[in-house]
């Protein structure tokens, strides 16, 4: 499994063009597939080598840029669009955002801004990739307290682990209030804070 991030990068602006690669190039992880100032050779760029991410400049035309926009998510659904504009006023970010973008940038693009947001992407990335063939996830739930959902969960985690011969992680989901320690008469090493802490 390879934790390279593939990259094409579209923005009007060559100085902040260059910025955004140069950045790029001193990030291991990052592979530039190709870069432009004009955003149809973009779409056809895109569409080509279909990146893990496209950063497009929207300065310039805005309905255009975000049917192209539109139309890069609808053909390539795990296609991250992160999107900047000179425009930061709230309407052009949902436009954006309903077009299919994932990340808004203001301009001048921050730099570590957009590194952070790369970061954020490539942890999404090698989670969608990794295998997760050998688990199975079930979930006792109702809105209502007090009519069993402890009950079931843990016995069906206990059932499963005998007949299976697997581990079962049972997870009490209620922060406050949980019982499954109580159900199971055990004191567990970690608890919810432990995790938050240690994310």
């Amino acid at each position: 499994m390879s934790d390279e991030l593939s990259v094409v990068v579209i923005d009007n602006d060559s100085d902040t063009l260059q910025a955004i690669i140069q950045e790029f190039e001193s990030l291991e992880y990052i592979n530039i597939l190709a870069e432009t100032d004009n955003i149809a050779v973009g779409y056809d760029l895109v569409m080509k080598h279909r990146p893990n991410i496209v950063i497009i400049d929207i300065s310039e035309n805005l309905d255009w840029s975000l049917g192209v926009i539109e139309r890069i998510s609808a053909h390539l659904k795990e296609t991250m669009i992160y999107v900047s504009s000179n425009e930061t006023n709230f309407d052009v970010a949902i436009k954006a955002m309903r077009a299919g973008a994932r990340e808004f940038l203001d301009r001048p693009i921050n730099l570590e801004e957009l590194v952070a947001a790369v970061e954020k992407a490539r942890d999404y990335v090698l989670f969608q990739s990794a295998d997760f063939s050998q688990g199975q996830i079930y979930t006792i739930f109702s809105n209502k307290g007090g009519i069993g959902k402890t009950t079931i969960a843990t016995n069906l985690a206990i059932s499963l682990c005998k007949i299976t011969g697997k581990s079962v992680a049972l997870v009490d989901l209620n922060l406050q209030l949980g019982d499954v320690t109580t159900f199971l008469d055990i004191q567990p090493t970690y608890d919810i804070s432990y995790i938050v802490k240690n994310i």
